[in-house]
């Protein structure tokens, strides 16, 4: 094993960390293929959202398995599959071949609908990949059970290319996503968490009522930039103070667990946290170990950090291909993530197919800062063969197609969006690139999920619009709301 030194340490991961992290990857995946299953018939179905037959929408390099089926049935089997797969990870089963088949059934998932996805599927992703090249069953696991003579884990970790990738994946995450924010609003004017919790398509109960505390706003604005921008250097702080890195890393999931009460997120925290778990330094688990002296260790004997001794057959084509492997994927997510920086659009179009690898790098979350607008989304009668005036016109709210007849903004008025899933959705109608394209396929959803007599119905026309309320400034109202058409339809 190499010796350590000051520039090597902060990538030396501990087998146990990076365990701990192959079980939650596997508990979070099965919570989102669980909720995925209750939406099915909406996202992946061949008649769903949006529409899986428009090139412009599924170009032919956006592959994936998912979509090469005709039926609901299909669909469902490939999602319980995927789950018995992540149940395998879970608990170490042939923990790198059922680690890599997860990785691509859920790369595959990605790819069946990006349009759903979020921060979060885009952390969890990236994650997995790095994580195929790493040994993540040497403890915790039915492989660790079934090899030779327990021993002690190495002292100074596991040591690869592979481990200084994840390493420096999880602290640019939050590099570049503070890059992005403006310093004014984040640091001087201290405003950017009001404005977040005044976004009611985001804020909880809880969190609206703390955003009316200003002093509470701008503390936690400066602590959130601060910690993004500072934490991550205690995760690679060159010396053996292992103290350091893990107080950074307190630091760190605290900020995310102080998300959950305030914004609904969907799994982005605990994907988040699940990623600072493989960082826990190897000195925590041996103070752990002291803590509990009874618990016998089920590492296998080893050789080299990334394969058991003696080696098998099997693995000694992967031992040959992983690095060059790892350093081609290296290089284009590099190349994603100067493109992204470079260009206000985002990924040049020609670059576009690096996206179904999974290693796309756009990192922006709540960058420059949170939007200054709350907005939701409503299909508005217009009244066929004329007008209805606006006392009459019916107003439904999406996706949900409530009846909403009150002034203001109904998030304050109880009606929710049902999913994170349905709010990106909804979110990509007005703010993506393909936006026109998605508002033809939601359109042509709803024609097909209603009959005559029922609403939208196919005698009335609607328009379909984005109603936005400017947020104001600290200390004032909000503005009046603003309808923006997106598109006006009748179901024939």
């Amino acid at each position: 094993m190499p010796v350590s030194s000051p520039l090597t340490n902060p990538f030396r991961l501990d087998s146990r960390s990076l365990a701990l992290f192959r079980i939650l990857i596997a508990v979070v995946v099965i919570i989102d293929l669980s909720t995925r299953l209750s939406l099915v018939q909406v996202f992946l179905g061949s008649g769903g959202l949006p529409n899986p037959e428009d090139p412009t929408l599924f170009p032919s390099w956006l592959w994936s398995v998912h979509r090469l089926h005709g039926g609901i049935t299909t669909a469902i089997s490939l999602l319980l599959v995927q789950m018995g797969v992540a149940a395998a990870v879970l608990v170490g089963w042939r923990s790198r071949q059922s680690f890599i088949a997860l990785t691509l059934l859920t790369l595959s998932l990605h790819n069946a609908n990006p349009y759903i996805l979020d921060g979060g599927d885009r952390s969890l992703m990236v994650m997995m990949i790095w994580a195929c090249f790493l040994p993540l069953g040497q403890h915790w696991s039915l492989d660790a059970h079934q090899g030779p003579a327990p021993a002690a884990p190495p002292t100074n970790g596991v040591y690869s290319l592979a481990s200084i990738t994840l390493t420096l994946q999880i602290c640019l995450i939050y590099w570049v996503t503070v890059s992005h924010k403006s310093v004014d609003h984040w640091v001087i004017q201290r405003d950017a968490v009001w404005y977040a919790l005044n976004l009611d398509h985001f804020a909880t109960r809880f969190g609206a009522w703390a955003a009316r505390f200003q002093p509470f706003t701008s503390l936690s604005s400066i602590t959130a930039y601060a910690i993004q921008l500072l934490a991550p250097i205690s995760v690679l702080w060159p010396t053996r103070i292992w103290q350091v890195r893990l107080g950074g890393l307190m630091v760190l999931a605290t900020m995310h667990l102080g998300f959950i009460p305030f914004l609904e997120l969907g799994l982005f925290p605990w994907i988040s946290l699940t990623g600072l778990v493989a960082l826990i330094p190897g000195e925590f688990w041996a103070v752990v170990s002291r803590l509990l002296p009874d618990r016998p260790t089920t590492q296998p004997t080893t050789e080299s950090p990334c394969f058991p001794s003696p080696e098998p057959k099997r693995y000694r084509l992967l031992k040959r291909i992983s690095n060059p492997l790892l350093i081609l994927l290296i290089t284009l997510a590099l190349i994603t993530a100067v493109s992204d920086r470079s260009r206000p659009a985002g990924l040049a179009p020609d670059l576009e197919p690096i996206k179904a690898l999974g290693i796309h790098q756009s990192w922006k979350m709540f960058a420059p800062l949170p939007q200054p607008v709350d907005y939701w989304f409503e299909l508005v009668e217009t009244g066929f063969p004329s007008p209805a005036s606006p006392a009459q016109e019916r107003r439904l709210l999406l996706p949900g197609l409530e009846s909403f007849s009150g002034p203001g903004n109904p998030r304050r008025q109880g009606h929710r969006v049902h999913t994170q899933r349905w709010r990106k959705f909804i979110d990509n109608l007005y703010s993506h690139r393909h936006r026109e394209n998605l508002a033809r396929s939601y359109v042509r959803h709803l024609c097909l999920q209603t009959e005559p007599g029922e609403v939208p119905g196919l005698q009335q026309e609607w328009d379909l619009v984005r109603i936005e309320e400017p947020t104001g400034v600290v200390g004032h109202p909000a503005s009046h709301p603003v309808r923006l058409p997106i598109a006006r339809f009748r179901c024939r």
